[in-house]
C-alpha cells in the first residue's frame, strides 16, 4: 500500500502537481505517452529544475502555443468524458480522470446556477488544463498511490483576471471546491490555489489532517510559475503506512476547570458522567484556587466528536460555571488483551504492542479482584501470581487490537 501526503503551504496548481510527481520519481516519458491517449496533439511538455525562494523544485510546463488556459475554446463535460473514455487508460486512471472533471463540473454548475450537463469550461476546458488534470490522475495511478492526506491549503488573496472578468481570490469555483476543507489565505497577494489545483485536491485527498506514522521514501517538490518571497512549491511525499515501533498519534480536546466548592463525594459521579458521555479520560489534581483556597483541577480528555456531550456532562455534574478548552494530541501504543490460565480460573493481561512485541504487560486488576473473591483469597496473592506470568511475556512477539488510552 502506497500513501501520499500533500503539503500545499504555497497553494496548488496543475503544473505544481505534475512537478511534484515528477520529483517523486514518476516516469515522465511514460506519463506523456499516456496523456497523449487523451489529448493526442496540440501541446508539448518540458521538465526542468528551477529555484523558488532559494529551494530547488521541478517545473513542468505545458506549451500549447496560446496563453495559459486560452487554447482549445470551450468544452462541455460530455466531450471531455468522451475523450477519457476513448483513451484506453487503465480502469483506475480513467475513473480518477472522470471523477475529477465531474467534481469540477458540479462546482461550476453551482457557481453559474445551471445543470451540470449545461456547464461549459473556458480556461478549464483548454488543452493545458486537461493535460494537467489528466496527467496528475494518470500519474497517481502509475505510482500506485491508494490513500492521501493533506493538513490544509493556502489560497492566497487579492483578485485574479479570468474569462469572467476580475474576480476575488479564491476564485468562485475554487471557493466551492474547497468548501469544508481547512484553508488559510497566507501572506502573498496572489492566486496561490487555482481551480485546477483545487479540483485535484478535492478529488485526491482522503483525509484533511496531518498524515499518520509512516516510512516516507520519496519526496517531490513541484514549482509554480511565479516566484514569491516564500518558496512557491507544492510538496508530495510518498511512503508506506505504519511504523511498528512508533505509538500512534491521535487528536484530542482537553476540558479544564477549577473547583473549590464541590462536595468531594460527588467526584466519582462526575467522572462516571463524563466517561459515559464519550470522554477518553478524566482526572483530578489538587491545587490552590482563588483567594488561597484548596481546590481541585478537573481535566477531561475527549475526541472532537464527544466534545459537546463531555462539556454538558461536566457542567451538569459539577459546580463549575465554565470550562477552558484547548486542543491536544496524545500518543498510544496499540493494546492487546492476553488470556492466561491460573489455578483459580482464566484472567486477562493488558499489554502494549511496540515493534510487534509485548511491552508493559500487567494484570487486569478487575480480573484479579474477581478471581480472589471467588477463591476466597487476598487480592495480592492473585495479583502477585499474575504479575509473574506477565513478566514472562514481556518482550515476546505478539499483537492485538488497538484500544483507547
Amino acid at each position: 500500500m502506497r500513501i501520499a501526503t500533500i503539503e500545499a503551504w504555497s497553494g496548488a496548481a496543475g503544473d505544481m502537481f505534475l512537478g511534484a510527481l515528477a520529483g517523486a520519481g514518476l516516469d515522465m516519458a511514460r506519463l506523456e505517452a499516456e496523456i497523449r491517449k487523451v489529448v493526442p496533439e496540440g501541446w508539448a511538455m518540458s521538465v526542468s529544475e528551477v529555484r523558488r525562494a532559494g529551494q530547488t523544485g521541478t517545473r513542468v510546463s505545458i506549451e500549447t502555443g496560446a496563453p495559459a488556459g486560452g487554447s482549445g475554446g470551450y468544452r462541455r463535460l460530455a466531450e471531455i468524458l468522451g475523450m477519457i473514455d476513448r483513451a484506453g487508460l487503465s480502469a483506475h486512471a480513467s475513473a480518477l480522470c472522470s471523477g475529477a472533471f465531474e467534481t469540477l463540473a458540479s462546482a461550476e454548475a453551482k457557481v453559474h446556477g445551471c445543470a451540470v450537463a449545461d456547464v461549459h469550461f473556458h480556461e478549464l476546458g483548454a488543452i493545458d488544463s486537461i493535460v494537467d488534470i489528466a496527467g496528475t490522475m494518470i500519474g497517481y495511478d502509475m505510482l500506485g498511490i491508494t490513500e492521501t492526506w493533506c493538513p490544509g491549503v493556502c489560497t492566497g488573496w487579492g483578485t485574479v483576471n479570468c474569462a469572467h472578468g476580475e474576480l476575488p481570490v479564491p476564485a468562485p469555483v475554487t471557493s466551492v471546491l474547497l468548501e469544508g476543507i481547512p484553508v488559510v489565505s497566507g501572506a502573498v497577494k496572489a492566486e496561490m490555489t487555482t481551480p485546477t489545483g483545487a479540483v485535484l485536491l478535492a478529488a485526491l485527498v482522503d483525509h484533511w489532517t496531518p498524515p499518520p506514522p509512516a516510512v516516507w521514501d520519496r519526496t517531490g517538490l513541484g514549482a509554480g510559475a511565479s516566484d514569491h518571497p516564500s518558496p512557491n512549491l507544492l510538496r508530495i511525499r510518498l511512503g508506506t503506512p505504519g511504523v511498528p515501533c512508533c505509538p500512534r498519534m491521535d487528536e484530542a480536546v482537553e476540558l479544564v476547570t477549577l473547583l473549590d466548592d464541590m462536595d468531594p463525594r460527588l467526584f466519582p459521579r462526575l467522572q462516571e458522567a463524563v466517561m459515559a458521555a464519550g470522554a477518553v479520560d478524566c482526572y483530578a489534581a489538587h491545587c490552590t484556587g482563588r483567594k488561597g483556597r484548596p481546590a481541585v483541577e478537573i481535566t477531561v480528555v475527549c475526541r472532537a466528536e464527544a466534545l459537546e456531550a463531555s462539556i454538558d456532562a461536566l457542567l451538569r455534574n459539577s459546580t463549575t460555571l465554565g470550562v477552558r478548552i484547548r486542543s491536544a494530541g496524545f500518543r498510544t501504543l496499540d493494546r492487546s488483551f492476553i488470556e492466561v490460565s491460573t489455578p483459580w480460573g482464566a484472567a486477562r493481561l493488558r499489554a502494549g504492542v511496540a515493534g510487534r512485541r509485548y511491552v508493559n504487560v500487567n494484570p487486569d486488576f478487575s480480573d484479579c479482584e474477581d478471581l480472589a473473591r471467588r477463591a476466597g483469597l487476598p487480592v495480592r496473592v492473585v495479583l502477585d501470581r499474575l504479575k509473574t506470568m506477565a513478566s514472562e511475556l514481556e518482550g515476546r512477539e505478539g499483537g492485538g487490537d488497538a484500544g483507547d488510552p
